[in-house]
């Protein structure tokens, strides 16, 4: 079986981590698998040799709507090429762009689409024609998988009808799994994500300020990068946490950095199935989360294996780090309960989820 992944760039990003974890692991199943990718970049996600990347290279700005056909013209044109040259089974598409180009590439070729949802499709779109398209366009995939239940009241029937409900899992293989006690710990504070709005780092930010008053010691590290970096970083300054809350940038090796630390927030307004707070938790980092919708409350039962805060809650956020931080038998407790996680959502168990999902929507073009 050809299987391929369709998505905009393999630049840093969760569903471009989802990608590289399920491709590398379908290699394992002895079956052809393809990248295929609308930029010209290299991968920034280890891809195993086996795997053919393929960059279709006509990801253009679009000023006007005029560009964006043209532009799109040629993404369906280039793809297509390549569904017909290498034979493609299946194409799993990541977005609702290339979902698009999937589907008119595709026609009157024997190549399936499947569709994935991998956030908030009430939030996301602002834009009206990105909403109707996203709400008809997916109608016309053969299959579609969604990380939540209840995200999928957002699309139509006949869609969630061929649908089918995935959990992301835990991507890293090489997550620390090694039981440190709390009084081991950094006392470090880590939080992973696009420094963009929609994660509220503005908010961990201003909870921690408070936080540090009470409790002394701690520092804040953000891993990752975005176009808030820069104000993020006036709010540090303005609040003279310079040398207690650091922005380290985007880096390849989040476990290693973080499974010392002695807490983790995830601070997001929304989410689909944050791979950030499941690698967190693989580690047993005792894990503060809002519960936005929709991803957290599927993983996080408060009080057992994670505390759930309100979201834009500063208050909230302040109390529950300090609860962390002076009930050490709580802490120990979330750390333990935490790494369950390794087991319901391992890579094995999910991808062979996946896979048998896949097959099902290929074999029903065969019979």
């Amino acid at each position: 079986m050809n299987i391929a992944f369709f998505i905009s760039s393999m630049i840093l990003g969760g569903s471009e981590r989802t990608v590289a974890a399920l491709a590398n692991e379908f290699i394992m199943y002895n079956e052809n698998i393809f990248v295929i990718t609308i930029d010209n970049q290299a991968s920034f996600y280890f891809l195993d040799p086996k795997i053919k990347y393929i960059n279709l290279n006509t990801l253009k700005e679009s000023k006007n709507i005029f560009d964006a056909i043209v532009n799109n013209s040629k993404t369906i044109r280039a793809l297509r090429r390549v569904l017909k040259r290498e034979k493609i089974d299946v194409l799993i598409s990541f977005n609702i762009t290339t979902l698009t180009a999937g589907i008119l590439s595709s026609l009157f070729l024997k190549t399936k689409i499947i569709g994935t949802e991998m956030s908030n499709p009430f939030l996301c779109e602002t834009k009206k024609l990105w909403r109707f398209m996203k709400k008809n366009i997916s109608v016309l995939a053969d299959g579609f998988v969604f990380q939540t239940k209840d995200v999928s009241g957002y699309y139509r029937k006949a869609l969630v009808k061929k649908s089918t409900v995935i959990p992301n899992a835990v991507f890293c293989r090489d997550v620390p799994v090694e039981n440190i006690k709390m009084s081991e710990r950094n006392r470090d504070i880590c939080a992973v994500g696009r420094l963009e709005k929609v994660k509220g780092f503005d908010v961990l930010i201003k909870a921690f300020s408070k936080f540090s008053e009470i409790c002394e010691g701690y520092t804040l590290s953000i891993y990752g990068e975005g176009s808030e970096r820069e104000n993020l970083q006036l709010l540090i300054d303005s609040l003279k946490l310079n040398n207690k809350a650091f922005l380290h940038g985007k880096v390849s090796d989040v476990p290693q950095r973080i499974y010392r630390s002695y807490m983790f927030v995830l601070s997001s307004r929304f989410e689909g199935m944050p791979n950030a707070l499941m690698e967190a938790m693989a580690c047993g980092l005792p894990c503060i989360s809002t519960d936005c919708d929709f991803g957290p409350r599927e993983l996080i039962i408060n009080g057992e294996n994670g505390l759930l805060i309100p979201v834009d809650d500063v208050n909230a956020l302040i109390a529950a780090m300090h609860t962390l931080a002076k009930d050490a038998d709580l802490a120990e407790k979330l750390s333990v309960n935490a790494k369950g996680l390794n087991n319901t959502h391992s890579l094995e168990r999910i991808a062979k989820m996946h896979y048998k999902y896949i097959q099902s929507i290929v074999n029903n073009r065969r019979e």
